[in-house]
């Protein structure tokens, strides 16, 4: 059975490039598991080297308003008089999704796949769903 893990990442300091060198190792220790790694940001050469497969996308697709943005409100009320408070800002949502089936089309090929994010705290939860051979959607 081919399992492979697909990791979203956007590590833009170097304390995002050590959690994500750090969950590589341990991931590598699962030598029955392949990596896909996608960005949207260059990384570094050994990074890129210390997995099976590579996905750079520089497009990063981050949608503004009026073509889609994240609405955030709240109601007051100010003596007798309500208040709206309304804010839109980017919304992010797509250059996950597009990281996802970049990832995707080639986890295709394996029998199980799974999406992490970069940052994920792999323990021993983690590692016994890696480790089961059940394909099953975790959370």
């Amino acid at each position: 059975m081919t399992k492979a893990v697909i990791i979203l990442s956007h590590c833009n300091t170097e304390e995002k490039l050590q959690v994500l060198k750090n969950n590589i190792l341990k991931l590598k220790s699962n030598p029955n598991l392949d990596i896909i790694l996608t960005s949207h940001i260059s990384l570094p050469q050994e990074i890129v080297d210390s997995v099976e497969y590579f996905i750079y996308d520089k497009s990063n697709p981050i949608l503004s308003w009026p073509q889609r943005g994240m609405f955030i409100w709240q109601r007051f009320n100010i003596e007798t008089q309500d208040v709206y408070l309304n804010y839109i800002q980017p919304d992010y949502g797509w250059c996950v999704f597009n990281q996802i089936n970049l990832g995707g089309s080639i986890a295709l090929n394996y029998d199980i796949s799974y999406v992490i994010n970069y940052d994920l705290v792999i323990d021993s939860n983690v590692e016994k769903i890696l480790n089961n051979n059940i394909p099953e959607a975790n959370f």
